[in-house]
């Protein structure tokens, strides 16, 4: 059986007096319990505060790392409102570059440069502080991508059209003179019926210097009953011109000419009532008013 009392005996070591202590097991066992539930509490809140000490550090890295993020956010966010306004600036350059280079302008359906199709849900969370900014930096990359293309037409078509003035035929091509006889109908001066001239004249001396009037290559030197001594030029993009009644020749066949390259001199040869130049203008074998091809501001390039 059970003891229902204890006696607890204590002998001090300097002292030769004892005291007694008398405890109800009830009473024991509640010490018991209070020591227990004591160290129960203390270990509990020991383990409360450790776990709020490492919740409160994981918080404030996280939060450390969400400003620098949205600092990061903030920063490329700015710097893409002034890649916007270049971009803006450049659609600007490439509409009159356009107009320049006689190209249509781009419409503004394309300059949109939309995209279609099933996109990542993660793309469009609200929550998402860069939702926006990835959505503007994959339109801006098309926009880039659209303004080379355009950009690069561009440049083609200006270096096309610089060829094509180069090989324009655009000057008088005597060293003086002056005009005589006009493109179309008139009076053959040796029948008097009226005609076709397909050409003008240009008197001037005998000798006088004839210039080659834009780029090509000489196709003919010859002679011919009519013309005399003749020299014809192909300037490509459909243009011919014919030099006539020519007193010599300075170049031959295959000869590469620039505007205003001295090819010939003027003479009299041929069917001429005197010393002049007959001179031609053909667009893809059709004959054209020479007078509608010599531009001004288009000096000789001697």
């Amino acid at each position: 059986m059970i003891a229902k009392r204890f006696r607890i005996l204590y002998l001090p070591e300097d002292t030769s007096t004892s005291r007694q202590f008398k405890w109800t097991r009830v009473r024991l066992l509640a010490l018991a319990g209070s020591i227990l539930v004591g160290v129960l509490i203390l270990v509990i809140g020991v383990g409360i505060f450790a776990a709020r000490l490492t919740e409160s550090a994981d918080q404030r890295s996280l939060r450390r790392e969400n400003n620098m993020l949205m600092k990061e956010i903030s920063e490329l966010r700015y710097g893409m409102d002034g890649l916007k306004s270049s971009m803006a600036s450049l659609e600007q350059t490439d509409k009159q570059l356009r107009i320049m280079a006689d190209l249509p302008a781009i419409s503004p359906d394309v300059r949109e440069v939309g995209v279609g199709g099933n996109a990542s849900l993660d793309l469009f969370r609200s929550d998402d502080p860069s939702q926006e900014l990835r959505l503007d930096l994959g339109k801006l990359e098309r926009e880039i991508k659209l303004q080379r293309e355009s950009f690069d037409e561009i440049q083609k078509r200006i270096e096309l059209n610089q060829d094509l003035v180069l090989h324009t035929p655009s000057i008088w091509p005597v060293d003086g003179g002056r005009l005589t006889a006009n493109f179309g109908k008139r009076h053959d001066p040796f029948t008097n019926r009226l005609c076709t001239h397909y050409g003008i004249d240009i008197a001037a001396g005998r000798g006088t210097r004839v210039f080659a009037a834009a780029d090509g290559v000489v196709k003919d030197v010859q002679r011919k009953y009519a013309f005399g001594k003749v020299v014809v030029i192909e300037h490509g993009y459909g243009f011919q011109t014919v030099y006539c009644h020519l007193n010599s020749f300075l170049v031959k066949p295959g000869q590469k000419v620039k505007r205003g390259d001295f090819i010939a001199t003027v003479g009299n040869t041929g069917r001429s009532t005197g010393p002049h130049l007959h001179y031609e203008v053909m667009i893809n074998d059709q004959p054209v008013n020479p007078l509608d091809y010599m531009f001004e501001g288009y000096a000789l390039a001697r």
